[in-house]
């Protein structure tokens, strides 16, 4: 197998496309996410900026042919803030994540025109180790299902890898991946906010959150593990900030 499709088929099975629906049920926008395995549980993560509190959102989980596309109900999610008490100052966190059930699932499938199912493959649920951060000499990439704004319309959604990001650096609260292939702008990678960005070994090192002249910016996980222990067994685990 070419070793750039492999590499491609591993960024789009640990992605997850999320849809946010309206009181009709109708999808109205995408963001991305990643179903991972933690201190024995399964949870969803994502971006809070993406999945705002009191919107409807969804796991896409398949197309059923005849019966159309079976969504998950992610109901309440978790997501923090930060005191600062010094400047009398609330910050949210641009994270958010939710244990889900062992039998949640999601597929990638390959549709053709007439509703067929061309290709199908389960969604991974990767082993989430905090700790592993980011190397200068390694290659990352992210999939997501980036939502075509041209037209205003979420139908034009459409999956979109980025296969070679180089890591620069830490800055404040993000890393900061560069971008080694043509770079289309903020709005170009609308929906793909949240997804996992991964190494070539298949290890989830951030998720991501923005975009900007060809950079990528992630979110670290070692940050925030005090809490994905909080949500998991209520304790803490030691961690270094």
């Amino acid at each position: 197998m070419d070793k750039n499709i492999e590499w491609r088929s591993i960024l789009i099975n640990a992605s997850v496309p999320l849809i946010q629906l309206d009181s009709e049920n109708l999808p109205i926008a995408y963001a991305s996410g990643c179903l991972v395995s933690y201190k024995g549980k399964n949870l969803i993560l994502s971006v809070f900026h993406a999945l705002r509190p009191n919107e409807i959102w969804s796991i896409q989980s398949k197309f059923v042919p005849g019966r159309g596309t079976l969504t998950i109900p992610l109901g309440n999610m978790t997501y923090l803030k930060i005191i600062q008490l010094d400047e009398k100052k609330v910050d949210d966190v641009d994270f958010t994540f939710k244990i889900i059930a062992e039998d949640v699932q999601a597929f990638y499938q390959e549709i053709s025109k007439e509703g067929c199912i061309l290709k199908e493959t389960q969604r991974k649920i990767t082993p989430l180790n905090c700790n592993i951060k980011p190397m200068l000499d390694y290659k990352y990439g992210f999939a997501g299902l980036r939502n075509n704004k041209l037209d205003g319309s979420v139908k034009n959604a459409e999956l979109h890898t980025e296969i070679d990001l180089n890591y620069i650096k830490e800055d404040k609260d993000y890393y900061i991946f560069k971008c080694n292939a043509q770079y289309n702008g903020p709005d170009y990678y609308w929906g793909c906010s949240g997804a996992p960005i991964m190494d070539t070994f298949g290890n989830i090192v951030a998720l991501l959150v923005a975009s900007e002249n060809s950079f990528f910016y992630g979110l670290p996980f070692y940050k925030y593990q005090y809490a994905l222990d909080i949500e998991c067994d209520g304790t803490l685990d030691e961690f270094t900030s």
